[in-house]
């Protein structure tokens, strides 16, 4: 059997059988053509994987951008609250000051000395 194997490719090889060598060739050809398609797919498999682990992770990502954002209106909230009581202290500096430097206070204060 084996024989007869190695006879029919020797022949093939001689040129006794043409159609087979088309064949052949044919099959080759077909085979390499199935070899990129099949790389093709295994790359466009690992692509949509890739796109599918991120996809699981932008409910995580929500949160986390949805935290950050929490933090920063709080931050905010904080500084317009300082900046209230800074001005409201700035006011009562100023008004302290007025009273302070009114002229019946300093008159009341000249005739101390």
């Amino acid at each position: 059997m084996n024989k007869l194997k190695e006879q029919v490719k020797n022949d093939a090889k001689a040129g006794r059988y043409p159609n087979i060598v088309e064949k052949q060739i044919k099959l080759n050809q077909e085979l390499d053509k199935n070899q990129r398609l099949l790389k093709k797919e295994i790359q466009t498999v690992l692509d949509n994987d890739s796109l599918l682990m991120e996809w699981r992770r932008l409910p995580q990502k929500s949160f986390e951008l949805i935290d950050k954002q929490t933090q920063l209106a709080e931050d905010l909230t904080e500084e317009i609250i300082n900046e209230e009581q800074a001005q409201k202290f700035k006011s009562l500096i100023n008004a302290e000051f007025d009273i302070f430097y009114s002229e019946p206070v300093c008159e009341l204060y000249k005739s101390d000395f």
